[in-house]
């Protein structure tokens, strides 16, 4: 099997893969933010807009989160990626924030 073959997966699973990703990857200090940001952007559109909004609710409440207590969501840079990410997400996906 090469890089390039295809699988078969269930929207339902995508949406939970992704948002596991996402979790997972809150507030490591590695390229994992940019990469999260990145599938969600190559795959949101497999997504209804319920699970497109949890996604950004969940990015955007963490960040806030970390911003209340004065910290970053890993390094400075990763928090930024998050940061730009959630509303990167909205734009690309014609949500509100707030959805």
């Amino acid at each position: 099997m090469d890089s390039e073959s295809k699988a078969e997966i269930k929207t339902i699973d995508l949406w939970t893969m992704l948002l596991s990703t996402i979790r997972y990857s809150m507030g490591r200090q590695t390229y994992m933010p940019s990469l999260c940001i990145d599938m969600c952007k190559m795959y949101g559109h497999y997504l209804s807009n319920h699970q497109k909004s949890q996604i950004i609710r969940e990015i955007k409440r963490e960040v806030e989160l970390y911003e209340a207590m004065n910290k970053t969501l890993g390094a400075e840079c990763d928090h930024k990626t998050w940061k730009d990410g959630y509303q990167e997400l909205s734009k690309h996906w014609q949500l509100s924030q707030n959805e």
